[in-house]
Protein backbone atom coordinates (compact mmCIF):
# COMPACT_ATOMS: atom_id res chain seq x y z
CA UNK A 1 0.00 0.00 0.00
CA UNK A 2 2.83 2.42 0.80
CA UNK A 3 4.44 2.38 -2.68
CA UNK A 4 1.03 3.53 -3.98
CA UNK A 5 0.44 6.10 -1.26
CA UNK A 6 3.82 7.86 -1.23
CA UNK A 7 3.87 8.93 -4.92
CA UNK A 8 0.31 10.26 -4.67
CA UNK A 9 0.94 12.12 -1.40
CA UNK A 10 4.53 13.30 -1.87
CA UNK A 11 5.36 12.83 -5.55
CA UNK A 12 8.26 10.49 -4.74
CA UNK A 13 8.66 6.92 -5.99
CA UNK A 14 10.18 4.30 -3.66
CA UNK A 15 11.05 0.65 -4.01
CA UNK A 16 9.34 -1.69 -1.46
CA UNK A 17 12.73 -2.90 -0.19
CA UNK A 18 13.90 0.63 0.60
CA UNK A 19 10.55 1.33 2.28
CA UNK A 20 11.09 -1.60 4.63
CA UNK A 21 14.44 -0.12 5.69
CA UNK A 22 12.91 3.34 6.06
CA UNK A 23 10.08 2.07 8.27
CA UNK A 24 12.52 0.11 10.42
CA UNK A 25 14.67 3.22 10.90
CA UNK A 26 11.55 5.17 11.91
CA UNK A 27 10.78 2.60 14.60
CA UNK A 28 7.70 1.25 12.80
CA UNK A 29 6.96 -2.46 12.50
CA UNK A 30 4.10 -4.68 11.38
CA UNK A 31 2.17 -5.77 14.45
CA UNK A 32 -0.97 -7.75 15.14
CA UNK A 33 -3.64 -5.49 16.64
CA UNK A 34 -5.07 -6.34 20.06
CA UNK A 35 -8.58 -5.90 21.33
CA UNK A 36 -9.06 -3.08 23.86
CA UNK A 37 -12.32 -2.52 25.72
CA UNK A 38 -14.14 0.70 24.86
CA UNK A 39 -15.14 0.86 28.56
CA UNK A 40 -11.55 1.46 29.60
CA UNK A 41 -11.08 4.75 31.45
CA UNK A 42 -7.70 6.23 30.58
CA UNK A 43 -7.94 8.89 33.29
CA UNK A 44 -8.42 6.24 35.98
CA UNK A 45 -5.58 4.16 34.54
CA UNK A 46 -3.26 7.16 34.62
CA UNK A 47 -4.33 8.00 38.18
CA UNK A 48 -3.62 4.40 39.21
CA UNK A 49 -0.11 4.57 37.74
CA UNK A 50 0.68 7.92 39.31
CA UNK A 51 -1.03 7.57 42.68
CA UNK A 52 -2.43 4.16 43.62
CA UNK A 53 0.48 2.00 42.53
CA UNK A 54 3.20 4.13 44.23
CA UNK A 55 1.12 4.08 47.44
CA UNK A 56 0.86 0.29 47.35
CA UNK A 57 4.61 -0.04 46.78
CA UNK A 58 5.27 2.30 49.70
CA UNK A 59 2.80 0.40 51.88
CA UNK A 60 4.48 -2.91 51.06
CA UNK A 61 7.94 -1.54 51.82
CA UNK A 62 6.83 -0.08 55.14
CA UNK A 63 5.42 -3.44 56.25
CA UNK A 64 8.22 -5.41 54.60
CA UNK A 65 5.40 -7.20 52.84
CA UNK A 66 5.26 -9.33 49.72
CA UNK A 67 3.70 -7.43 46.83
CA UNK A 68 2.00 -9.87 44.49
CA UNK A 69 -0.33 -9.78 41.50
CA UNK A 70 -3.08 -12.41 41.68
CA UNK A 71 -5.19 -13.88 38.91
CA UNK A 72 -6.76 -17.10 37.71
CA UNK A 73 -7.07 -18.89 34.40
CA UNK A 74 -8.89 -21.82 32.88
CA UNK A 75 -7.15 -24.39 30.68
CA UNK A 76 -9.76 -26.03 28.50
CA UNK A 77 -9.65 -29.73 27.68
CA UNK A 78 -10.77 -28.91 24.15
CA UNK A 79 -7.55 -26.91 23.75
CA UNK A 80 -6.91 -23.68 21.92
CA UNK A 81 -6.00 -22.88 18.34
CA UNK A 82 -3.05 -20.91 17.06
CA UNK A 83 -1.34 -20.30 13.71
CA UNK A 84 1.15 -23.15 13.18
CA UNK A 85 3.25 -23.54 10.05
CA UNK A 86 1.87 -26.05 7.56
CA UNK A 87 2.34 -26.93 3.88
CA UNK A 88 0.32 -24.66 1.61
CA UNK A 89 -3.12 -26.10 0.98
CA UNK A 90 -2.96 -28.51 3.92
CA UNK A 91 -5.03 -26.83 6.61
CA UNK A 92 -4.04 -28.07 10.12
CA UNK A 93 -6.75 -29.92 12.01
CA UNK A 94 -6.89 -30.62 15.75
CA UNK A 95 -9.17 -33.40 17.08
CA UNK A 96 -11.53 -32.58 19.92
CA UNK A 97 -13.57 -34.76 22.24
CA UNK A 98 -16.24 -32.09 22.64
CA UNK A 99 -15.78 -32.19 26.41
CA UNK A 100 -16.20 -28.66 27.78
CA UNK A 101 -14.43 -29.34 31.08
CA UNK A 102 -11.57 -27.07 32.09
CA UNK A 103 -8.71 -27.14 34.60
CA UNK A 104 -8.48 -23.95 36.64
CA UNK A 105 -5.41 -22.33 38.09
CA UNK A 106 -4.89 -19.66 40.77
CA UNK A 107 -1.60 -17.79 40.73
CA UNK A 108 0.26 -14.97 42.48
CA UNK A 109 3.35 -13.39 40.91
CA UNK A 110 5.79 -11.51 43.13
CA UNK A 111 6.37 -8.00 41.71
CA UNK A 112 10.06 -8.03 42.69
CA UNK A 113 11.39 -11.56 42.24
CA UNK A 114 8.85 -12.78 39.70
CA UNK A 115 8.30 -15.90 41.80
CA UNK A 116 5.03 -17.65 41.08
CA UNK A 117 2.87 -19.24 43.77
CA UNK A 118 0.03 -21.24 42.29
CA UNK A 119 -2.40 -24.10 42.72
CA UNK A 120 -4.66 -26.11 40.44
CA UNK A 121 -8.40 -26.44 40.90
CA UNK A 122 -10.91 -28.71 39.16
CA UNK A 123 -14.12 -27.11 40.42
CA UNK A 124 -15.67 -23.72 39.83
CA UNK A 125 -13.82 -20.47 40.37
CA UNK A 126 -15.65 -18.72 43.19
CA UNK A 127 -15.05 -16.88 46.46
CA UNK A 128 -14.63 -20.14 48.38
CA UNK A 129 -11.92 -21.52 46.12
CA UNK A 130 -10.26 -18.08 45.95
CA UNK A 131 -10.18 -17.82 49.76
CA UNK A 132 -8.77 -21.36 50.08
CA UNK A 133 -5.91 -20.42 47.75
CA UNK A 134 -5.11 -17.25 49.68
CA UNK A 135 -5.10 -19.13 52.98
CA UNK A 136 -2.63 -21.57 51.45
CA UNK A 137 -0.45 -18.65 50.35
CA UNK A 138 -0.52 -17.09 53.83
CA UNK A 139 0.48 -20.44 55.37
CA UNK A 140 3.68 -20.42 53.30
CA UNK A 141 5.04 -17.16 54.71
CA UNK A 142 5.05 -15.14 57.92
CA UNK A 143 5.20 -11.85 56.04
CA UNK A 144 2.26 -9.63 55.25
CA UNK A 145 0.94 -10.08 51.70
CA UNK A 146 -0.24 -7.17 49.57
CA UNK A 147 -2.27 -8.47 46.65
CA UNK A 148 -3.13 -6.62 43.47
CA UNK A 149 -6.10 -8.09 41.63
CA UNK A 150 -8.50 -7.54 38.75
CA UNK A 151 -12.23 -7.16 39.17
CA UNK A 152 -13.38 -10.76 38.70
CA UNK A 153 -16.60 -11.58 40.54
CA UNK A 154 -14.87 -14.13 42.77
CA UNK A 155 -12.55 -11.33 43.98
CA UNK A 156 -15.18 -8.71 44.67
CA UNK A 157 -18.07 -10.74 46.11
CA UNK A 158 -19.40 -10.04 49.61
CA UNK A 159 -18.00 -13.38 50.77
CA UNK A 160 -14.51 -12.44 49.57
CA UNK A 161 -14.75 -8.98 51.12
CA UNK A 162 -15.65 -10.60 54.44
CA UNK A 163 -12.67 -12.94 54.09
CA UNK A 164 -10.24 -10.06 53.45
CA UNK A 165 -11.71 -8.12 56.38
CA UNK A 166 -11.17 -11.11 58.66
CA UNK A 167 -7.49 -11.35 57.64
CA UNK A 168 -6.42 -7.70 57.56
CA UNK A 169 -3.55 -8.49 59.93
CA UNK A 170 -1.94 -10.62 57.21
CA UNK A 171 -3.53 -9.53 53.97
CA UNK A 172 -4.10 -6.28 52.07
CA UNK A 173 -5.99 -6.29 48.77
CA UNK A 174 -6.09 -3.55 46.13
CA UNK A 175 -7.95 -3.44 42.84
CA UNK A 176 -6.38 -2.80 39.48
CA UNK A 177 -8.21 -0.33 37.23
CA UNK A 178 -11.02 -1.91 35.22
CA UNK A 179 -10.30 -3.35 31.76
CA UNK A 180 -6.53 -3.14 32.22
CA UNK A 181 -5.06 -6.60 31.60
CA UNK A 182 -1.87 -4.92 30.34
CA UNK A 183 -1.17 -3.87 33.96
CA UNK A 184 -1.34 -7.49 35.12
CA UNK A 185 1.81 -9.66 34.69
CA UNK A 186 -0.24 -12.83 35.17
CA UNK A 187 -1.93 -12.19 31.84
CA UNK A 188 1.41 -12.69 30.09
CA UNK A 189 2.04 -15.85 32.11
CA UNK A 190 -1.31 -17.43 31.29
CA UNK A 191 -0.93 -16.52 27.63
CA UNK A 192 2.48 -18.18 27.41
CA UNK A 193 1.36 -21.13 29.52
CA UNK A 194 -1.61 -21.81 27.26
CA UNK A 195 0.57 -21.45 24.19
CA UNK A 196 2.98 -24.10 25.44
CA UNK A 197 0.42 -26.38 27.10
CA UNK A 198 -2.81 -26.31 25.12
CA UNK A 199 -2.32 -24.68 21.71
CA UNK A 200 -3.13 -27.21 18.96
CA UNK A 201 -2.97 -30.06 21.50
CA UNK A 202 -5.41 -32.94 21.77
CA UNK A 203 -6.39 -34.17 25.24
CA UNK A 204 -8.77 -37.12 24.83
CA UNK A 205 -9.46 -37.23 28.57
CA UNK A 206 -9.46 -34.64 31.36
CA UNK A 207 -6.57 -36.22 33.31
CA UNK A 208 -4.17 -35.30 30.50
Amino acid sequence: MLPDLIPRRFGVSSHPHSLATLLHNLGVSSQKARVVSDHRNEAKRLAWCRTKWPKMVHHARQRKALLRFGDEASLAQWGSLSDPWAPTGQHPEVPTSGNRQGYKGFGLIDSVSGRLVYTGHEGRLNAESDAAFRLDVLSQTRRHVVGMQAGARSHTSHAMQDFVQAHTARLTIAQLPSYSPDFHPSEHLWKKGKKEATHVKYCPDFAQ
